[in-house]
């Protein structure tokens, strides 16, 4: 193992019977304790579990956060650019006219099998192989993932009972995730659940803006052409308006936080992101 390699780490790789992918599975073993680990999913594996390894672990060295066992999802494409097809199948629940890269619809709306596989098969696995609090598992998820978490807590919001959601693409397929919202899938009664929702100061049209403003100019040129052709959606509106919905409901035990962070992009937030879900879902420092 490289010097470089994260330490403690198990990676296997599941078949799943239901996308019938198979998806390369990342483990953090937390340091010896007495305490039986939480469990914490954490989406797109080669973008996210590295940084989210680092800041439970250091949290946890200062006493600030529960022993936590993280668990990452990611494909047997190691880069992040290869991957972009199966990743947008398994996160979303529909297909979109427009807005998907890829633009293919096989690439599109397998979300229900991806929750199969997380509920039938990795999470048995985990279960299987290592001391988890088994009743008291995470997700963290970014833009597409953020979407996905969405939809869990909504449609089956017993499998998992700490949501991180970032920069949620709410955007997707006409916003369809604002009817299954209104469509009342979500009791509204008990819901044991906490939910962090975060998403950047510039994730909106006069944010592109000033980031195309910061471009080069052949750069500026062409992103500006393509956002007329699809334009920048409002992401900070679209989470606001999805932590009201969810407030509105008033559903006991729902323990629920927005957060706008100051001064971040879509491509920027996502460290400062899961910082601040993590903590928010576990008590840390705030």
């Amino acid at each position: 193992m490289s010097d470089a390699a994260l330490s403690d780490v198990d990676a296997v790789t599941l078949k799943s019977c239901h996308t019938h992918e198979g998806y390369r599975i990342l483990v953090a073993r937390p340091a010896e304790s007495a305490d039986v680990p939480l469990p914490l999913l954490v989406l797109d594996a080669t973008v996210t579990f590295g940084t989210v390894v680092e800041i439970t672990r250091l949290l946890r060295f200062s006493d600030d956060l529960p022993a936590m066992l993280v668990v990452a999802v990611g494909y047997q494409e190691r880069r992040f650019g290869d991957a972009l097809g199966p990743r947008q199948r398994d996160l979303t629940f529909s297909r979109s006219a427009a807005g998907g890269w890829p633009d293919d619809p096989d690439m599109m709306g397998g979300g229900s099998h991806f929750a199969s596989f997380l509920r039938g098969e990795l999470k048995p696995w985990v279960a299987e192989h290592y001391p988890i609090s088994a009743n008291d598992w995470g997700i963290l998820g970014s833009s597409l993932g953020g979407l996905f978490a969405t939809h869990l807590l909504l449609e089956t919001p017993d499998l998992f009972q700490r949501y991180g959601i970032g920069s949620p693409s709410y955007w997707w397929d006409d916003k369809t995730i604002f009817l299954v919202e209104a469509s009342g899938a979500l009791s509204r009664g008990v819901l044991p659940a906490r939910v962090a929702i975060t998403v950047g100061e510039y994730e909106q049209p006069d944010g592109r803006r000033r980031y195309i403003a910061s471009l080069p100019e052949a750069r500026r040129v062409e992103e500006t052409a393509n956002d007329k052709v699809h334009p920048h959606p409002d992401m900070v509106g679209d989470a606001e308006r999805m932590y009201h919905a969810l407030r509105d409901r008033g559903c006991e035990g729902l323990r629920l936080s927005f957060e706008v962070i100051p001064g971040e992009y879509h491509q920027t937030v996502i460290p400062a992101h899961l910082s601040r879900a993590i903590r928010l879902l576990y008590d840390g420092p705030i």
